[in-house]
């Protein structure tokens, strides 16, 4: 969706780069060159958050003396605070959760406001506001990739950038999702790198980065991949029915179907095919763990895999 009032829609900035960094500065005077290095790496967005003493004259640097940079400010989390940052300068502002305040605020506001989200509740209010474009944070903590291929299954218009718990390890991961535009965090520069202002080092970071990210061309959607047979997911979408949405929260409806489009479990399933007695025991004992009364969907998950592996 477009909000008129913004001057660049989320959607530019989540698809300027694969890699947003979040870099916390310290020294106004490092804000241009941190800028330009990361620039000359390919990377043209970058968030500074508020819980520095110099991020707003951090903005107001980078925005006056760096061409091309989406330059966002992060944490912000009042109304008060988008104003701020929107007079500093900043292209955007992001947010670790979401308010009704906020967000009445963030459409009447001339820059974007990508708030964070941890849960469908928070998806669907944000989406009340015309939003479409979130940051999944924090992302390892609230279900990972397993929770955001939930959230395709049911809600495939919504586009992420997810941050926290992202590394050099999973950010590929995450990127290929087709609802995530980009990865953030803190992690694309050590803390001793922007200390001893090796900018060089930040554009090697950078390149790096980039170059070893997953291109969303890259990916041919016309590959054929392993699916779980149809008269098996009939069977789990049986019990899905059985337990009642009533019974069910969003998120754990989520996982529950993100579990279908695992591909470990997917491929534990395709293995079983042979064996109907022990699916119909797998099943009911996978009844009984969704209809535990808990929140730990990530737990679930475990046990409903430990479950799937032991009928190998």
């Amino acid at each position: 969706m477009t909000i008129n009032n913004w001057k660049v829609q989320p959607s530019e900035i989540l698809n300027a780069s694969p890699v947003m960094p979040v870099v916390a500065i310290q020294n106004v005077a490092d804000a241009v060159p941190l800028a330009r290095a990361l620039m000359a790496g390919g990377i043209k967005v970058l968030e500074i958050p508020l819980h520095t003493a110099t991020a707003m004259d951090s903005i107001k640097a980078i925005k006056q003396e760096v061409e091309g940079v989406y330059v966002g400010a992060s944490a912000v989390t009042s109304f008060e605070q988008l104003l701020a940052v929107a007079d500093a300068g900043a292209t955007f502002a992001t947010s670790p959760g979401l308010t009704p305040k906020l967000l009445a605020a963030a459409n009447h506001s001339e820059i974007a406001l990508i708030p964070g989200i941890a849960s469908m509740s928070e998806l669907m209010l944000g989406m009340d506001y015309e939003l479409d474009h979130f940051n999944f944070f924090p992302a390892e903590v609230a279900g990972g990739i397993l929770m955001l291929k939930g959230i395709a299954e049911t809600i495939p218009q919504i586009t992420f950038c997810a941050v926290g718990g992202v590394s050099p390890n999973n950010y590929n991961d995450y990127l290929e999702l087709k609802n995530v535009a980009c990865v953030g965090g803190s992690w694309l520069i050590p803390a001793d790198v922007l200390k001893n202002k090796d900018w060089d080092k930040v554009t090697e970071l950078a390149k790096e980065a980039v170059s070893n990210a997953i291109s969303k061309n890259s990916l041919d959607d016309g590959d054929a991949q392993e699916s779980v047979p149809e008269d098996f997911k009939q069977s789990f979408e049986g019990i899905y029915s059985q337990l009642g949405f009533d019974n069910v929260s969003p998120k754990r409806a989520a996982i529950f179907t993100a579990l279908l489009e695992d591909p470990e479990t997917v491929s534990m399933i395709n293995g079983l095919m042979s064996k109907l007695k022990s699916q119909q025991d797998a099943l009911l004992m996978i009844q009984r763990i969704l209809g535990k009364d808990t929140q730990d969907c990530r737990k679930q998950m475990k046990e409903i895999k430990k479950v799937v592996s032991k009928l190998k």
